[in-house]
This record gives structure tokens, sequence and C-alpha cells, in this order.
């Protein structure tokens, strides 16, 4: 299937590891102009060597400072012309439950998930609405689904995740006559690239039970219908076609990729 994106820019943030990686690799072999980012400067020159040859750009840009967020756009205005697609992606929030999740968690939680995508997306749409195409895609967790007793604790998750579905919905209602699509991938359990943050806490987890990685993979796996965990390649090819002209009239939807973990039935 051609997705008719090839020389499309695509800027995808926290893109330099982890499933944002797979997302910006996806998109850059269709053809994107891709600029992804990291938090800091060190970790994006550590992580474009694995990028070689791709043509993707890494850039050191906080998304949780609205400053920062103001720059990167006016860069990649100047050196590209400006945003096509939006994949917004950061780390998880921290683990808490709600007794314990202190006021600066709460805050970190809030302005990486709510404020930083506000402030991405209005950028975005000041390139994107002008033209009349844009495609903007958030990754976020199943839990915004199903809210399950046996998850690890998620309140951040709760709150926060389902705040950005609920403002995403919010701007697809008010963006489609621009022809700019705005989704979110919901994502369940994946075995994630071994510099992920995700990879790191399951090793730390690992060590600190005293399980092999055969065996906490597998305990995973058990909790999924298909029996395995995801791969990061099928977020990137379900991200690129919500990216795709193919996808034009999918809007406002929510898309859990999670091999049946989440038993909600809408």
């Amino acid at each position: 299937m051609k997705l008719g994106i090839e020389g499309k820019v695509a800027l995808v943030t926290g893109g330099a590891r982890g499933l944002g990686k797979a997302c910006a690799i996806a998109l850059a072999e269709e053809g994107c102009r891709v600029v992804v980012t990291a938090r800091r400067r060190a970790s994006a020159e550590a992580n474009a060597a694995s990028f070689k040859d791709m043509g993707v750009r890494v850039v050191a840009s906080d998304v949780t400072d609205a400053a920062q967020v103001d720059a990167l756009f006016e860069t990649i205005r100047r050196d590209e012309g400006g945003v096509d697609i939006l994949v917004y992606n950061t780390g998880g929030p921290p683990g808490s439950t709600f007794d314990a999740a202190t006021e600066k968690e709460h805050m970190l939680a809030y302005r990486m998930l709510i404020l930083g995508y506000t402030w991405c997306v209005k950028q975005a749409l000041a390139d994107m609405t002008p033209r009349g195409w844009g495609r903007i895609v958030s990754l976020g967790s199943f839990v915004v689904k199903e809210s399950r007793h046996d998850l690890p604790p998620h309140a951040l998750h709760s709150i926060n995740r389902a705040g950005q579905m609920g403002l995403s919905k919010t701007i697809s209602n008010e963006v489609g006559k621009h022809g700019v699509t705005v989704n979110t991938i919901a994502t369940g359990p994946f075995d994630n690239y071994p510099d992920s943050d995700a990879a790191q806490r399951f090793r730390a987890r690992a060590e600190r039970e005293g399980l092999t990685d055969e065996e906490l993979r597998a305990e995973r796996a058990a909790s999924v219908p298909m029996g395995r965990v995801g791969r990061p390649e099928e977020i990137g090819a379900l991200c690129a076609f919500l990216a795709s002209d193919s996808a034009g009239f999918i809007t406002g939807q929510t898309l859990v990729i999670d091999g049946g973990k989440s038993q909600a039935i809408l």
C-alpha cells in the first residue's frame, strides 16, 4: 500500500528511543523527513547513530518546557518548512497509587501528557491548517479503556492519559474541516528496545525479584490472549498508517493495540 506521505515532514517527540523510535523508523521508511527529539543533548547525540543512513535528525528538546517547544518548531520551519505530521510521545508519568502520589509527581505528569501535548499541537496546527492537511498521533496507554486492579500503580496514568485522549477528541472536532486528523494509539505490553525507559524498568524489576528475562517475558505474555507481547514495529506500522492519506477519514479515535489484553468492548 502506498501511504502517500513521501516528502512529508514528521516530528516525533521522544522518538530517539522506545516506541517513539519505532514510529520514527516507520515514517522514515515511508520517505518522510523525520525529526525526533530527546530531552537532553547528550541523549540526542548518543542516539543519533542509531538512525544512521535513515536521514532522521535528532535534536535536543524538552516538550515539558513551552519555550523549548516554540524554539523547536521555529527551527523546523526554518530548516524543513514546517510540520506535516506530529507524533506526540513521552515517557510515562511516575508509577504511584492515588494515596502516595505527591503534588510534584502530579505536576510532572500533567506537564508531560497534557501541557506538552497542548503546546506541540498548537504549534503544529499553525503549519497544518493553512495547508489543509495534517496528521496528529499521540501514543497513550490501554488504561484509558480499562483500569485494572492487577496492573502496577497507575493513578497518574489514568488521570492524564484519559485527559489527553479527551483533549485529542475535542481537537479533532475543531480541525477536521482543515483536513487534519487527530488520533490516539493506546498501547499494551510491548517488547521494547533495550535502551527504552520501559525496558530498563523491566530489567530492574527482574533483578530485584530474581527473575530471568525469559520468566519475566513469559509472565507478561500470560496476560495477553495472543500469548505474546507486541513488537515495536507493530506500533510503527499503525502510526504510519494513521499518518497516511489512506487514513484521512479516521479521526477522533483511540485505537488499542494490546494483543487483546484489555477486555473492554468499546
